[in-house]
């Protein structure tokens, strides 16, 4: 008797363990490690995926995006590096928004960008600042959505970049493509064991 409770004591702990270890795994940490440059040195893109232990649809990837002008920035999520059929995230500081669109050709009518619809905006940590002339953006994403093109913990993905020449939406003023390959960064997730060993 005295064993199978310490048995259930010592997986009730187990347990919790690894239930604190997936609540923390959708935070972002202070600092984001992976540093890339972008548009001459003007943009820079700090990035850090953390992978959840339980599910590949609950791992995210966090990003901030420093400008060095007063504008909105946009990142992209593009298997082909174009920017039809792209998944994009605009920082719009005349707004005070941070959200998800697609990349259209129809431009005529409402730009380059089309608002994705509401169920999928589900961008977390988002913010979008303006001080001394530079422009911060922030947000965190999971790397697989349904409808939405996925963004991968290990192996390459081809991204894009822009930003406007106004806070105003509409065509961006600069633009580039990049790949970036998280597999060296992203932690691997903490081992949970399925089952309780025998405890005699």
């Amino acid at each position: 008797m005295k064993a199978l409770h310490k048995a259930a004591l010592l997986l009730a702990t187990h347990l919790s363990s690894c239930h604190h270890v997936m609540a923390a795994a959708l935070d972002c940490p202070s600092e984001l490690t992976q540093v890339t440059s972008l548009n001459n040195g003007a943009l820079t893109l700090y990035t850090e995926v953390v992978v959840s232990p339980t599910s590949d649809s609950e791992s995210i990837l966090c990003v901030r995006l420093e400008s060095d002008s007063e504008s909105w920035v946009g990142f992209g999520i593009s298997p082909t590096g174009l920017m039809f059929g792209a998944n994009s995230i605009l920082g719009l500081p005349e707004y005070g928004s941070v959200m998800k669109f697609n990349s259209t050709l129809d431009v005529t009518k409402q730009g380059p960008f089309a608002p994705m619809e509401d169920d999928h905006q589900t961008l977390m940590n988002t913010k979008v600042t303006q001080e001394d002339g530079k422009t911060v953006v922030s947000f965190s994403k999971y790397l697989k959505e349904e409808g939405e093109n996925e963004i991968l913990a290990e192996g390459e993905n081809t991204f894009l970049w822009a930003v406007g020449s106004s806070n105003a939406p509409g065509y961006h003023a600069a633009r580039g493509e990049f790949t970036l390959d998280f597999t060296a960064t992203a932690p691997a997730p903490p081992d949970c064991p399925s089952e309780l060993t025998q405890v005699t």
